[in-house]
């Protein structure tokens, strides 16, 4: 996932399980914050109930991607996340549209090919 972000344009870390989250977050405060449901240490409603604990992350955008289904989706988006996507879908274009509508649009997008130059010889 990381690197399709990257490749998107977004900036992106990853992390293994919620300790991990957790740590990394009392040092960064990160844009907009994806989390799995099913994690080794505990489940993304746990980590989302601490970002909503801490005054500086409690208003970070939060999606939850996963492959648990409606009865988890329901708890998720009872409990206050801002989009919730399935996994198995393997909608990336959905993903990518729940992002940019709470952070925008990567700022630059490596998507795109860089112009050729025109004296180049280079067929493109």
């Amino acid at each position: 996932m990381v690197r399709l972000l990257q490749f998107d344009g977004y900036e992106a870390v990853a992390v293994s399980c919620g300790g991990e989250a957790t740590a990394y977050m009392s040092r960064y405060t990160p844009t907009l914050v994806v989390l799995d449901y099913n994690m080794p240490d505990c489940n993304g409603l746990d980590v989302f109930a601490d970002m909503k604990k801490d005054a500086r992350l409690a208003g970070i955008p939060v999606i939850m991607f996963s492959a648990s289904g409606d009865v988890i989706r329901e708890q998720a988006l009872k409990a206050g996340v801002n989009g919730y996507v399935m996994k198995a879908s393997l909608d990336w274009a959905h993903l990518l549209r729940e992002i940019a509508r709470h952070v925008g649009p990567p700022a630059s997008s490596t998507r795109l090919p860089p112009t050729p130059d025109p004296r180049s010889k280079d067929i493109v």
